[in-house]
């Protein structure tokens, strides 16, 4: 028996949260800005969707690629509806606001900002990297999750979150559902389990172990 186990970070579920159509009409990413996190190409699927007036790209968080991605929005004409918030301290009051959550990046450990916009009660689309969203989306269920580096299909599956509203209050209400399991008081209910089983010296079950 290994001495190791996979435990998922805890997660806070709000009690209740707004119906997700009286929110802005915002697409919100969270993330360092550079290296694996692919913002780029969310500005660029961005501009190739055929978004109705009022909807807009944000951006929470700060890195080195910043002022490229600041440029491109500019050849792309997208300076009114593309904007960078910066390091912010209300993160989750702008998911609470937010209709949908767009996460591009090309690889993961366990993306905690993924799984509080779905705690959250947002739409949420991702790209299916090497590792985690994979733990957190079923696909078509409680979101949508692309091949990484499929542009095309990130472009078409955004574009239907943004138009149809029926859709984004499914996959609203599903994640919010789905992520009952990460909330912290079952995470700590498994932990305790766990170390009891082990105290006792028997397998734990529900958790993956390696020689």
């Amino acid at each position: 028996l290994s001495r190791f186990a996979v435990l998922p970070n805890p997660v806070d579920l709000p009690e209740s949260v707004s119906s997700i159509d009286q929110r802005e009409q915002r697409i919100l990413n969270v993330g360092t800005l550079g290296a694996k996190k692919n913002q780029q190409s969310l500005i660029q699927t961005f501009a190739a969707c055929e978004s109705p007036s009022g909807w807009s790209l944000e951006f929470v968080g700060d890195g080195p690629d910043r002022p490229a991605l600041e440029g491109l929005c500019d050849r792309l004409g997208l300076d009114d509806s593309v904007r960078f918030l910066g390091q912010r301290s209300d993160v989750s009051d702008l998911l609470h606001d937010s209709r949908i959550f767009a996460f591009t990046s090309l690889t993961e450990g366990f993306p905690n900002a993924l799984a509080e916009a779905m705690a959250a009660g947002c739409a949420c689309i991702s790209y299916d990297c090497p590792t985690g969203p994979s733990e957190l989306i079923e696909h078509g269920v409680n979101g949508f999750l692309v091949e990484p580096g499929d542009e095309v299909e990130y472009r078409r599956l955004l574009q239907q979150l943004i138009d149809d509203a029926d859709l984004r209050a499914r996959f609203s209400h599903n994640a919010r559902k789905s992520m009952e399991r990460f909330e912290a008081g079952v995470v700590m209910d498994k932990l305790e389990g766990m170390i009891e089983e082990v105290i006792d010296g028997k397998r734990v079950n529900g958790f993956s172990f390696s020689d």
